[in-house]
């Protein structure tokens, strides 16, 4: 029942993420500036829809979901201040879309806040060599923590930690940012 409904939740999500949109982003970001392996749509597929069939996002998971054929230290390399441009751009140009579309929740209670902002983090295992800078759970790993205002569509916080990072430590940081 639950995958069904993920499915389901999945295929309508997916119709707002064009090809043609993720790639134009991707140009204008500047995370492609030329034609390369690396497609920019199957990178964000790979990311975002790929992480539902498995429990942990590895570097090699994401390479099995591209078309050609990807080093894990070749996608490692694509996750810079270009990556975060981008994917901030795409979540950004969806969560606006889908706004201005009325694929929002329409709960009347929200109509008295002026924002309306989700806080969360996902988190990821990075190859061993990056442990001083981004220490993990007896591994290196890296956390990204993102706030959402719901009412605007805007991403407000697009933010890189060390996985260690408690998220209830790190909310405590956002002072006026949340209130």
């Amino acid at each position: 029942m639950i995958n069904k409904q993920i499915k389901i939740d999945v295929r309508t999500v997916k119709k707002f993420f064009k090809k043609g949109k993720i790639r134009k982003i991707a140009e204008k970001t500047g995370f492609i500036k030329r034609k390369r392996k690396l497609d920019a749509f199957e990178f964000f597929i790979s990311l975002t829809f790929g992480s539902l069939t498995t429990t942990t996002i590895t570097l090699g998971a994401i390479a099995e979901n591209l078309s050609e054929c990807i080093s894990r230290a070749g996608i490692n390399d694509r996750f810079n201040q270009y990556a975060i441009d981008f994917l901030t751009e795409v979540f950004s140009f969806f969560f606006r879309t889908a706004t201005e579309n009325g694929h929002n929740i329409n709960i009347d209670v929200l109509n008295q806040f002026g924002r309306v902002n989700i806080i969360d983090s996902s988190s990821w295992e990075l190859p061993p060599g990056l442990k001083s800078a981004f220490p993990g759970y007896n591994i290196a790993g890296c956390k990204v923590q993102l706030m959402y205002d719901y009412k605007t569509g805007v991403i407000q916080l697009f933010d890189i930690k060390k996985q260690t990072c408690n998220d209830q430590s790190y909310s405590k940081t956002l002072g006026d940012q949340i209130t």
